[in-house]
């Protein structure tokens, strides 16, 4: 296995732990800091590659087809902003686009080399992990207590309702669902897999779970619901628990020893932290949102329909990525009202009309790719950690296509950073099969 560039991971988890601290990267200071960062990294990784100081690691040849697919759907970015008949409509949104696009595809690639060992992929989930208990813990200090700010500037909007670091609450949300993923998945990798044989082992499975790193990880994944609740976000709340209960059943299926000790922690934490932490702390109000969600009171749906036809205009090329600001107001309808629509809160037809078909296809197949590799590191893989792993990667999927229907939490860098390092993940322990589970020691 080769063990390389110690100093570069590092690297990778200080940026994947800075990447939501300023309002989740998505203001533009901040987002070319993180492009700046993430590039750098890859500069270095990439000059010790051509020295001959790294090999090149064999799980990005693993990881070919996804990493191609990003490639192609920056490539066509690239295309959009040449002076052709498919020319883009915003050369300044589409440029920065572009940049941010390879600087996400290099993370992607520069995750999956990195992370050559099952300590390495432990160290990445501690690291989002941590993260995410940490903007739960802030949103929730700042709400419950009224002391409301932000990075570094006082609330303004979303008053009353937990927002983390992040500008918006549906963001922290987004966020919050990519890191209980990973912690969830940590937890199941961490679970007892056979009974045990008599009181004494049983006593000393109770004491280790009481003082060891199990309850830690639990306490964190219990203030990560908080935080969650505290959102108030409906999609946020329905997509964790909806993908909780369905990839908790699929990976029953695929993993094929589940254990009881597992089923207790699924039920957990549907049942304590959905119905006495939730309920506690607000979780009828998510509720109540939810049930008077209807056409009548909700603009989004007519956004998205200018949006399609937006799209229809431009079906095949599209208006240029990152356009949409610019490019909606032609489109729009009287039902939208007059504010400003930033994003259509709706991923799939607001990235269908600005990189059109051919765009959107390579898209669309990198995560068909992660979502097989979900299945196979489940089952096929030779560790709990890998399993787990491919668990968290499922839930993260499910999250993304939920929350596309309805919000733009990918076009947040911050979230989209650490969806792809997941997915990089995932693609890190597909390479990682060989190794057995005594050396991997979990």
């Amino acid at each position: 296995m080769n063990k390389s560039g110690h100093g570069l991971f590092l690297y990778l988890l200080v940026i994947l732990a800075w990447a939501p601290l300023p309002v989740g990267s998505n203001r533009s200071w901040a987002s070319w800091l993180l492009i700046a960062l993430i590039l750098s990294l890859a500069a270095v990784w990439l000059a010790q590659l051509a020295r001959g100081r790294v090999a090149f690691p064999p799980a990005l040849k693993a990881a070919w087809f996804p990493l191609l697919m990003l490639c192609l759907a920056q490539l066509w970015v690239f295309f959009q902003l040449q002076p052709t008949a498919w020319q883009t409509r915003d050369v300044w949104a589409t440029s920065r686009n572009l940049y941010e696009g390879v600087a996400f595809t290099l993370l992607f690639a520069v995750t999956v080399a990195l992370v050559d060992s099952k300590s390495r992929l432990r160290a990445v989930c501690y690291v989002l992990v941590i993260s995410g208990a940490f903007q739960a813990a802030y949103g929730g200090f700042m709400t419950l207590s009224g002391f409301e700010y932000a990075f570094f500037y006082k609330k303004e909007a979303y008053v009353g309702l937990a927002t983390g670091t992040f500008y918006a609450r549906p963001h922290l949300a987004g966020y919050l669902v990519l890191c209980l993923a990973v912690g969830v998945g940590l937890l199941l990798a961490d679970m007892e897999r056979h009974p045990a044989h008599n009181w004494r082992e049983f006593q000393r499975r109770v004491v280790n779970t009481l003082l060891g790193p199990k309850l830690r990880m639990r306490l964190l994944l219990a203030v990560m619901v908080i935080g969650l609740v505290l959102t108030r976000s409906r999609m946020g709340n329905a997509a964790f628990f909806t993908g909780l209960v369905s990839m908790g059943f699929l990976a029953l299926l695929l993993q094929r020893r589940m254990t009881r000790n597992a089923l207790i922690l699924f039920a957990s934490l549907l049942l304590v932290d959905l119905l006495i932490l939730g309920n506690w702390f607000g979780f009828e109000q998510v509720v109540e949102r939810i049930e008077q969600t209807s056409v009548a009171t909700e603009t989004r749906d007519d956004v998205s329909a200018d949006t399609l036809l937006m799209w229809q205009d431009n079906l095949l090329s599209g208006t240029g990525a990152g356009s949409f600001y610019s490019q909606f107001p032609r489109y729009r309808s009287t039902s939208t009202g007059v504010g400003k629509w930033m994003h259509a809160h709706n991923d799939y037809v607001e990235i269908g009309a600005e990189l059109g078909v051919i765009g959107s296809v390579p898209l669309v197949l990198f995560l068909a790719s992660c979502a097989w590799a979900a299945i196979v590191v489940q089952w096929h893989g030779k560790s709990r950690i890998q399993k787990a792993m491919g668990f968290s990667g499922s839930l993260a999927i499910v999250w993304l296509l939920m929350s596309s229907s309805v919000d733009f939490n990918m076009h947040i860098p911050a979230t989209a950073v650490t969806f792809l390092s997941i997915m990089g993940l995932l693609w890190a322990s597909l390479n990682l099969l060989g190794v057995s589970e005594s050396q991997a020691g979990n």
